[in-house]
């Protein structure tokens, strides 16, 4: 079921088995190639994974490129987008999708606001 394999990845991220959330997040999309949110999940994990065995920000793309493809409204699914164009140093997409997280955000905006400053901080302090 792939409703419980995202639930088994949830749990294994908490418990900080990455290895273990990455596989449970793949086998749920190999049974249900169009939930956005473990799309979205998978993606943030390869972007912002500390394991670097674990991490891979060019695997992360195509996965939350697909995730805002199914929910292109979600600021939480595009604030994950530009976290991955921003692992994978493309800046300028990164704040451009940032800008999107921000403006589809309910309140509060805070994160977004500060997931915004950090990536022009970047663009202005390679």
């Amino acid at each position: 079921d792939a409703e419980l394999y995202g639930q088994l990845g949830d749990i294994k991220y908490r418990q900080e088995d990455y290895a273990a959330t990455a596989k449970a997040y793949e086998k749920a999309i190999a049974l249900d190639p169009e939930n956005a949110q473990v799309l979205n999940n998978l993606a943030w994990l390869y972007a912002t994974c500390e394991d670097g065995q674990v991490r891979d920000p060019v695997r992360a793309l195509p996965l939350a490129h697909r995730a805002v493809e199914i929910e292109p409204g979600s600021a939480h699914i595009l604030d994950t987008l530009a976290e991955t164009y921003f692992a994978n140093g493309q800046i300028p997409e990164a704040i451009r999708h940032a800008r999107q997280a921000l403006a589809a955000a309910d309140d509060p905006k805070e994160y977004y606001h500060q997931q915004l400053e950090r990536f022009e901080q970047a663009r202005m302090n390679p």
